[in-house]
């Protein structure tokens, strides 16, 4: 064989060079935890002013996604019970479907794995796992023979509730990706009010605050809030209004953190940042 001639030496040096990029990508991932405890602590938000406001942006939509899946994992069983609580309400839910097709449908189109046709009541499953026909679905099994059964049992919805939750999942990633796009801009837009509102009454004080320092404070404070506010749906908790409660406060106290009074540390103004003029007396 042509592997005869590979020694062990080469065999050590292919699995140590595995073992640097699965290194590498643990100390990717670490960064981004180190952020959230960073995030959890206000008193240590002027750590962040060093960074660049497209690190915390990443940070942000990262941290949101994150929380968006864990939130949706742990609503699964409730989602399956709901479905179950509400089925019990209908006698009966049929889904009447009205088709008029030309031509077969396959699904994937190169190599075939649902047909759809229901030009024809019966049909013969020649290719992939499922034929779907006017009134009958094929399934071929894993010894290759092929089972038919009547669709007319599954228009009932009621009596088919594994159905109504496989068409949820189906479903999932489209809605999970929708609701993560609104969730995001929501609590993005409450971020940039509260930067705003910060910015101009930190001027109005006469405390020495860059608009950015008071983006990155209120990127980094909706951390809890995120937590919060998505930790209620699968629990079902009543948390009134503690996650805004809780961003308010993270917020304060980091862009205290991020400025100082003028006058304090004889800092001043230059494209942006601030230098501390008393190191060049």
């Amino acid at each position: 064989m042509q592997y005869k001639h590979i020694s062990s030496y080469t065999i050590i040096y292919l699995f140590r060079k595995r073992g640097v990029k699965m290194k590498e990508s643990v100390k990717e991932s670490v960064p981004f935890f180190k952020t959230i405890w960073l995030a959890l602590n206000p008193w240590r938000y002027d750590e962040a002013k060093d960074r660049g406001t497209g690190n915390i942006l990443k940070y942000f939509f990262s941290f949101v996604f994150l929380a968006f899946v864990l939130a949706v994992i742990l609503m699964l069983p409730m989602i399956a019970n709901l479905v179950n609580n509400q089925m019990s309400h209908f006698k009966v839910l049929e889904v009447k479907f009205n088709t008029s097709m030309t031509s077969p449908v396959v699904f994937p189109e190169n190599n075939p794995f649902v047909t759809i046709d229901t030009r024809k009541s019966e049909g013969e499953l020649k290719e992939g796992k499922f034929l779907i026909t006017e009134d009958y679905l094929y399934t071929k099994t894993m010894f290759g023979k092929v089972r038919r059964d009547a669709l007319g049992q599954y228009k009932n919805l009621t009596q088919n509730e594994g159905i109504v939750i496989a068409l949820l999942l189906l479903m999932l990633p489209s809605l999970m990706f929708l609701f993560y796009i609104a969730y995001a801009i929501k609590v993005l837009l409450i971020a940039l009010a509260a930067t705003v509102l910060g910015f101009v009454i930190a001027r109005l004080v006469k405390f020495e605050l860059t608009f950015l320092e008071a983006l990155k404070a209120a990127l980094l404070a909706t951390t809890l809030m995120i937590i919060i506010d998505l930790a209620k749906l699968p629990f079902n908790l009543n948390v009134y209004f503690a996650q805004y409660i809780a961003f308010l406060i993270l917020f304060i106290v980091g862009v205290i953190k991020m400025g100082e009074f003028e006058g304090r540390g004889g800092r001043s103004k230059k494209k942006g940042h601030y230098i501390d003029l008393s190191k060049k007396i």
